[in-house]
């Protein structure tokens, strides 16, 4: 919901942005929640990824800091550390061994529940639209987007962390062009390139071999 509000305030590239920031969030939780030294490569890539991100979508960001931008970065931030929480909870899930179907059916229940109890204590109209678009765009969400996307992602948090995980919220944009210039005719501009180049090369800090020796190198120099 908070990123649904933050949506309707700022323009989708900022709240890209934003959103990208996960990987540094879970990073971060990861220090509170389990007390995990915070890797400096995932900071390294983290910070790569969003700025190669802010150069990716630089067409996007220009808007004017009024009230309404504030509080959609708000909202984008507040809904980007519910999204970490839920990393980390996952990554505890894991710990008991239950499986990401199950903790997923779980939290989406319970999302579920909550949304209908707003809706009925702010008196919203529960309508059901019947456009076959509206239905079909609902129907790929629900089972593509979020059963058996978020599951995906569950999975990939208990196998490589939640840092390293999150990272992947930098490459959901990436990918979206990479689609919008097949099906929509996105033309790439010289920034956009050094953007993509940027966020590629912070997944082979957070992910390959020279990331790890660069990372270990930082730490003997601090």
């Amino acid at each position: 919901m908070a990123l649904y509000n933050a949506a309707a305030l700022i323009p989708s590239g900022l709240l890209s942005v934003v959103f990208s920031l996960a990987s540094i969030f879970n990073a971060l939780n990861a220090r509170v929640f389990f007390g995990e030294k915070i890797a400096v490569r995932v900071v390294l890539a983290g910070l790569l990824g969003v700025s190669g991100l802010i150069l990716l979508l630089w067409d996007s960001l220009t808007v004017s800091f009024d009230p309404d931008t504030v509080r959609g970065i708000g909202w984008a931030l507040l809904g980007t550390m519910i999204f970490s929480w839920g990393n980390i909870a996952s990554r505890r899930n894991s710990a008991t061994r239950t499986a990401p179907i199950i903790a997923n059916a779980w939290g989406m229940g319970i999302g579920a529940g909550v949304l209908l109890v707003l809706a009925l204590a702010t008196r919203q109209p529960l309508v059901v639209p019947t456009d076959p678009t509206y239905l079909a765009a609902l129907l790929y969400l629900a089972v593509f987007a979020s059963v058996i996307g978020f599951t995906t992602y569950l999975m990939l948090v208990s196998q490589i962390g939640s840092a390293q995980a999150g990272y992947a919220t930098v490459v959901f944009p990436v990918v979206a062009l990479v689609i919008s210039t097949f099906f929509e005719g996105y033309a790439w501009t010289a920034t956009a390139v050094i953007g993509i180049a940027l966020t590629l090369l912070g997944d082979a800090v957070m992910f390959g071999r020279f990331g790890r020796k660069r990372a270990g190198k930082i730490l003997k120099l601090t």
